[in-house]
Formats: structure tokens, sequence, C-alpha cells
């Protein structure tokens, strides 16, 4: 697995079954960070108060490192996050499949 040394103490994988002779993995990221300034951020709230969307993301600025791979408490259920590291790791290797959105920048 080329991203396995990077993402193993971030979450866990998945073997995925099909009838094909390649294996196949599923990978499912358990780290979560409260990394989201939600007072400077433009936060989309469902009536209950629940988070629908982040639309401008701001960090708190005690944040210093992000781990390669995330989820954030506001956004757990629908979106994960990765690191520079990670994009350049998966450029550098010429992984495809990927598509990388910039959120922030320091």
């Amino acid at each position: 697995m080329t991203l396995g040394p990077l993402l193993s103490e971030y979450g866990e994988f998945a073997p995925i079954e099909l009838d094909e002779p390649i294996l196949y993995f599923g990978f499912n990221p358990t780290t979560i960070v409260d990394i989201l300034d939600e007072s400077r951020s433009e936060i989309v709230r469902f009536s209950s108060g629940r988070v629908m969307a982040v639309d401008k993301y701001v960090l708190l600025d005690s944040v210093v490192e992000l781990p390669p791979i995330f989820k954030i408490p506001q956004t757990r259920r629908n979106t994960t996050y990765v690191n520079e590291a990670f994009v350049t790791k998966v450029r550098d290797t010429g992984l495809t499949g990927f598509r990388f959105d910039l959120l922030f920048e320091r």
C-alpha cells in the first residue's frame, strides 16, 4: 500500500472483497481534531444548530500542525480533510482519482 505507512495511525483499513486478482482496501479516518475557529469561519447551520456546511474555513490560532488525514467535529459525518504532506505524497507516487480543494492558507 503506497499510502499505508502515512495513514496507518490515523484510521483503519478494511479489505474490499471483489472477484478480482487485485486486493482493494477502504480507509476510514478515525482521527478527529478540533481546529475550526467557528467565530471567524462562515458556517451554514440547520435549524437545529448543527453544521450544514462550512463556506469559509478559519483555523484556530493555536493550530500548529495537522495530521495527514483527519476529520473535524463539525463535519465528521461527511468530510475528510488532508494536509499538504498527504497531497504531496499522492502526487509524488502518481496515484489518481483524488480531487483536492484548498480550504485555507497560512
